[in-house]
């Protein structure tokens, strides 16, 4: 059983299933759109609606935390770039000489919020 110390942990925790609740839902909507048999310009607007959620809920969430918190996001932030950059790099030349398919670029989103949360992780344990 998890043992929660305090109610900011818990707190933590539910901005952290809120924020991967509206990825996960643009995500879907953007990658299973037809199956619902929705015309496609509705599809468009709800994934681009919940996408731009990300923005202000964002901001609201960085705007209140402490200094701890922030310094462990800027150095996943930044680790997250360097390497989605990196690795968007190397997929640009593969797929430019048709050593792999063309793909979604949402996974590329998935891809970054996976290396940001492991890079926080790992962020985290330096101030342990």
């Amino acid at each position: 059983m998890i043992d929660f110390k305090s109610n900011e942990q818990i707190k933590y925790i539910l901005k952290i299933i809120i924020g991967a609740i509206i990825i996960a839902s643009a995500t879907t909507i953007t990658l299973l759109g037809s199956p619902f048999q929705l015309p496609q310009w509705i599809s468009s607007l709800l994934a681009i609606g919940t996408f731009t959620l990300i923005l202000p809920v964002s901001y609201l969430i960085y705007s209140k935390m402490d200094e701890l918190q922030k310094k462990l996001h800027e150095h996943a932030s930044l680790a997250t770039l360097t390497l989605v950059i990196v690795a968007m790099g190397i997929t640009g030349v593969l797929q430019s000489n048709d050593i792999i398919p063309l793909f979604n670029q949402v996974w590329v989103l998935i891809a970054g919020i996976l290396i940001w949360a492991i890079a926080l992780v790992f962020s985290d344990r330096f101030y342990k």
